[in-house]
């Protein structure tokens, strides 16, 4: 505080008064200069540098009891959230004690393991036992009990990773087989629009069937095909007819041209058709 007279000071003490007052005047100055303009009208009328700062931590800090309160309270609520990170929120918790130990308040080690335990989200409540089962909280060091809870974290981050690629690998194979299901049936209708087709012709529609017969062909050129009975749905080595007979008539498999029924219908008809004409003549 400048006195109020400098008369009867010696040269030396006035030399470090005048030394003070040039500190405080580029002090104030640093303060005036680093703040908005919508601050700066709060503080212009302050002639001292520790003025200027009393004004600016009343406003925005309040008083130390206020301030100490505020700090308390939000120890006593801190939480971990769900998507946190220990690492995150041991920093995060960290700053606000070294805050509260700031204003003067003494924060012990077992104060400190007590709240960080009732702080964790339900995930950590196996370890939570563990810790308050066989270790003494009282004399528990604090990097030992983090050390334990990010071990801890580590294993339920591979159980997460495995349990995910369990969900992905089964989404997957259901892919798959829907893609194999639905493959199966295309091809099982196709196989059964190729054998409409050929019965077609062996009962006398020949042109529809030769129609259906040609147009499935034309889809099916660029695919593998069974050189014995014709069809995509496999190849020939695997072809439930290889090493059958095939009727030259009907084109059936299973049976040889002379005892092929659908000749013996035929002929029938055709000698029935003939003696009813020599009847009516």
């Amino acid at each position: 505080m400048e006195p109020e007279s400098t008369t009867n000071i010696s040269e030396a003490e006035a030399k470090a008064l005048r030394e003070n007052i040039q500190r405080d005047a580029k002090a104030l100055n640093h303060i005036q200069v680093g703040v908005c303009n919508s601050i700066f009208s709060r503080i212009m009328r302050a002639t001292r540098s520790k003025q200027a700062w009393e004004i600016l931590q009343q406003e925005y800090q309040g008083d130390l009891k206020a301030r100490t309160i505020n700090l308390r309270r939000d120890f006593e609520t801190m939480k971990m959230k769900e998507n946190e990170t220990l690492n995150d929120f041991s920093t995060r918790f960290s700053e606000l004690v070294n805050q509260v130990k700031t204003y003067g308040e003494d924060i012990s080690n077992a104060r400190i393991v007590k709240k960080i335990l009732i702080s964790l989200p339900e995930k950590f409540d196996a370890i939570v036992a563990v810790i308050e089962e066989t270790k003494d909280i009282s004399k528990l060091s604090i990097q030992e009990f983090m050390g334990s809870l990010k071990s801890y974290e580590q294993r339920l981050s591979r159980c997460s990773e495995k349990s995910l690629e369990s969900v992905f690998q089964s989404k997957l194979n259901f892919s798959l087989k829907n893609a194999e299901k639905k493959s199966s049936i295309q091809e099982h209708s196709k196989g059964e629009s190729f054998n409409g087709g050929r019965q077609g012709r062996g009962s006398g529609r020949n042109w529809r069937g030769k129609g259906r017969y040609s147009s499935e062909r034309k889809d099916e050129e660029s695919s593998q095909r069974c050189n014995i009975c014709k069809r995509s749905s496999h190849v020939e080595k695997d072809c439930w007819f290889r090493g059958k007979p095939q009727c030259h008539n009907c084109k059936r498999f299973g049976h040889v041209q002379k005892d092929c029924q659908i000749k013996t219908n035929q002929q029938a008809s055709f000698t029935e058709e003939k003696e009813a004409t020599k009847i009516s003549k």
